[in-house]
């Protein structure tokens, strides 16, 4: 399981706690060592540079009181001797030192104390000069970061790279860049942290071991995993540990450790994870550091659902965090801990209540952060401890409390324009305004939250950055609850009110689809399906709680929208799916014995639920299309298998899916006047079966139309790159194994040589990469299924579809017999061809040509093919 976007923060948080133990010295925030002044001392007095050994020495070994006290006796005693320069590196130091103690106001003071004596006038500018005012901008950065201001931390650190080169400190100057990648990927910047990381790790690489390396590496390594690449980043993290033995730290160690446990997490390797958490906790010799790896591991087993583990767990943490310092550090730990022990008490049904932390205690945990949180001027932390109080007095119903916190979070968040937090803020104003009965109230709330989610990926669009929004936690449920919200109560058929759910379905999936991608991709801006086609309808099914509501936008220039809401049980339709996919497609012997008929029962029950009370106003619309954007369970079956008790839907209707309210234009080519590239594999590869029939269906189909034929051994990834690059074709059809998946790693299609990922796909079909530059008319699938067992498996074809930029995508959801595909591959094409039929028809027709036959006519064989996107 992908961590949620306020857990990502929270394990960058705790990446970043480690990395600042893991060298002494002089080298910045990464280190959490005040940085030495560069310059000679041979003309301080002998007594303020004894001060300032005796306060570096006490930084070093934690005692951060006494070392303010004696770095603030030498700034006096600089200051008496008239020596600016040294006077300003001790208040550098000593504002760390005052940051680690948790007195933010008298930090800033000497910090800006420090930069004032470095920018008089009267101070020649000199490499000595650069270098002090390069570690006075890296305490200002850090105290900056420490009070939740990201990006003003990032200048200072780019000010002082910037310094630090200038001086000819290479290796301040590198330490510098990596705390710009550590601000750079809280702030989203993945991409851009990463290609900071890159040159720093391949030269430290070439060097022995070091302090330097570890970081570096462990940087480098979370911006890939954040990216998605948890398998690279593992390797790296592997490289880390490596190195962090190689000079026997125990902080780079246990920092190392935790780093391979939370991509152990990401890949869903549970055991391995906890594991490795344990390993970080035991080798940490930093009590804050501890903590953090026992919280991480705590997370994972509410996410494992290991409830029993988790109660051992969570009573030590609790004490522990009772006595933490006052600290930016101190401060993540105590909210991921309240954070994990909230889920805890929420989400632990299994175990009683005794063995569950009580609501007093993790609400004194909560107000100790709040009071940390104002002691560090720390806004952001300020707003996350409140809104959490909020939470729990929501689980707890204390509804007038819940909504003041609610409100003060949110206050406090706005201005920081994180609209993450504004959006969980809002939605939490939502809930509490809904369980109060004020809907109105609870709609509006609910616009901004939503509001603040879209705003949120636009901006991480905008920043080429991964998404982290843990889809089925987060967003998801906002979407379903404001859904649920609008078509319940007062006004719930008002026109309206369908045309807003209806644009929350869109949002939902292309939140869904960016969430698959890891990365902001889907921005649709294409043609809308309400223009294609007058003779469609579109049927919106959303599966909302205890009830299926089911919104249809008529055919015609008014569109009018009508909704039907059915009543269900949990779980009834999911079980009634499962129950017709088995019969359809999981049960060869069911599929021979009964020929069909047993699965008519649970055909006709969903028909029931879904088109029945609306069939009326279907036919009197003289739709003869329908256009499905499914939900849920019902994304991976083919719609067309429905039956209304004398007929399956895909024999009265033309059937197409669409993954959402915007399309891509078709091309400008006269359907007679496309050009095919064939491609396709009929041998046995990677131990998968033959496809014995793809010989000869590609050949028909070269026969039928104008194409370029590449088969068994000719069809590399490279050769087909070439063929597109060289050929201006309008259809790509693929006979290859394939699968699609609910994640990208589990959706590929087969090459002779490679696999081509879900993610690479736009790199070869895409217009830009292709001679033409028109959008593919049609994208066609023919051998691939969607993987087994996997309820969302369908989600991997609407990804496929819509990276591929094609206008249309036509694909067989399950292994159908390769016979049965060659028939109905070029019934297809032959009444597509002849441009007087839209694809719809194409298909429909070639699925009744194959329910005639005396060899396919169960579903089995013509259910399976489904054309997505632009169906005209």
């Amino acid at each position: 399981m992908r961590p949620s976007s306020r857990a990502l923060r929270q394990l960058l948080a705790l990446a970043l706690g480690l990395l600042l133990a893991l060298a002494p010295g002089q080298l910045s925030l990464a280190f959490q060592s005040p940085p030495g002044a560069a310059s000679p001392f041979a003309a301080a007095p002998a007594a303020e540079l004894s001060l300032d050994q005796r306060a570096r020495q006490a930084y070093e070994s934690g005692n951060y009181g006494q070392a303010r006290d004696l770095w603030q006796r030498a700034a006096d005693s600089y200051a008496n001797n008239a020596d600016p320069l040294n006077q300003a590196m001790v208040l550098s130091n000593l504002s760390l030192a005052l940051q680690h103690l948790g007195q933010a106001a008298a930090a800033q003071q000497a910090i800006e104390a420090s930069l004032e004596l470095l920018r008089a006038p009267s101070l020649p500018i000199t490499s000595e000069r650069n270098r002090t005012l390069a570690q006075s901008l890296h305490s200002q950065a850090r105290l900056r970061f420490e009070q939740g201001e990201i990006l003003d931390a990032l200048r200072g650190w780019q000010q002082a790279s910037e310094l630090y080169r200038q001086a000819g400190d290479s290796a301040a100057a590198q330490m510098s860049t990596i705390n710009q990648a550590e601000a750079l990927r809280i702030l989203g910047n993945q991409r851009e942290a990463g290609e900071l990381l890159e040159p720093i790790v391949a030269e430290l690489m070439r060097q022995p071991p070091s302090p330097l390396r570890t970081a570096a590496l462990l940087s480098l390594a979370g911006s890939l995993q954040n990216q998605g690449d948890s398998k690279q980043a593992l390797q790296l993290q592997r490289q880390s540990l490596a190195n962090a033995e190689a000079i026997a730290s125990p902080a780079a160690i246990s920092a190392a450790q935790l780093a391979i446990a939370n991509s152990h997490r990401d890949l869903g390797h549970t055991q391995a994870a906890l594991q490795h958490y344990q390993l970080a906790q035991k080798a940490s010799p930093d009590r804050l550091d501890r903590l953090q790896a026992q919280t991480a591991q705590l997370s994972l087993l509410l996410d494992s659902f290991q409830y029993a583990a988790a109660a051992k767990l969570w009573p030590p943490l609790l004490a522990a965090a009772t006595n933490l310092p006052t600290s930016r550090r101190g401060l993540d730990a105590s909210l991921n801990l309240a954070s994990t022990l909230l889920r805890l008490q929420q989400q632990g049904p299994a175990l009683p209540l005794a063995m569950r932390p009580q609501q007093a205690a993790i609400r004194s945990l909560l107000e100790s952060c709040l009071k940390n949180a104002e002691n560090l001027g720390d806004r952001r932390s300020r707003s996350i401890a409140l809104g959490s109080i909020g939470q729990l007095e929501e689980t707890a119903g204390a509804w007038s409390d819940a909504l003041r916190h609610s409100q003060e979070a949110l206050q406090l968040a706005l201005p920081l324009e994180e609209s993450e937090l504004s959006s969980r803020w809002w939605w939490q104003l939502g809930r509490i305004a809904r369980q109060q009965g004020n809907r109105q109230t609870a709609l509006q709330a609910y616009d901004q939250a939503i509001a603040a989610q879209q705003q949120l990926r636009k901006n991480l669009a905008g920043a080429a950055t991964p998404l982290q929004s843990a889809f089925r936690s987060s967003v998801e449920p906002l979407y379903r609850q404001y859904i649920d919200l609008l078509t319940s109560g007062p006004g719930q058929t008002d026109p309206e009110a369908l045309q807003r759910s209806r644009q929350a379905i869109e949002a939902m999936q292309i939140a869904e689809i960016n969430d698959f991608f890891q990365e902001a991709c889907l921005q649709p801006t294409k043609v809308s399906i309400d223009q294609i086609d007058p003779r469609a309808a579109v049927i919106y099914p959303i599966l909302l709680p205890n009830r299926l509501e089911v919104i249809v936008r008529l055919p015609g220039a008014s569109g009018a929208l009508i909704a039907n809401s059915v009543p269900l049980a949990d779980g009834d339709l999911e079980r009634t799916v499962a129950e017709l996919e088995r019969l359809l497609y999981g049960d060869p012997i069911e599929r021979s014995r009964f020929d069909g008929n047993a699965l008519l029962p649970a055909a006709q029950q969903l028909y029931d639920w879904i088109l029945r009370p609306l069939a009326a106003p279907l036919r009197t619309s003289g739709a003869t299309n329908l256009v499905f954007v499914p939900d849920s369970a019902l994304r991976n079956l083919p719609m067309a298998v429905l039956h209304d008790g004398q007929k399956f839907l895909g024999q009265g209707y033309g059937i197409a899916l669409a993954p959402g309210l915007q399309l891509r234009a078709l091309g400008s080519r006269h359907p007679g006047q496309q050009r095919l590239l064939l491609a396709g594999i009929s041998e046995s590869r990677q131990s998968l079966p033959a496809l014995a029939n793809v010989n000869s269906e590609l050949h028909t189909l070269q026969k039928q139309m104008a194409g370029t034929l590449l088969l068994n051994s000719a069809f590399t990834r490279e050769a087909l790159r070439q063929a597109l690059v060289m050929g201006e074709y309008s259809v790509v059809h693929l006979a290859t194994h394939g699968q699609f998946g609910s994640n990208a790693a589990d959706t590929y299609l087969l090459t002779w040589d490679k696999n081509i990922g879900v993610t690479d796909i736009d790199s070869l079909l895409q217009p830009g990469r292709r001679r033409g530059g028109d959008n593919l008319e049609l994208l066609v699938l023919s051998a691939c299924q969607t993987a087994a067992g996997d309820p969302a498996a369908n989600l991997g074809l609407a990804a496929m579809a819509l990276r591929s930029g094609a206008s249309s995508t036509l694909a067989s959801l399950w292994p159908v017999s390769d016979g049965a595909t060659a028939s109905f591959m070029a019934a297809f094409y032959e009444a597509w061809q002849g441009g007087r039929i839209s694809k719809v028809d194409a298909l429909r027709q070639a699925q009744q040509m194959l329910i005639t036959s005396p060899n396919y006519h169960h579903p089995f064989y013509w259910a399976a093919f489904t054309l997505l996107g632009n169906w005209s």
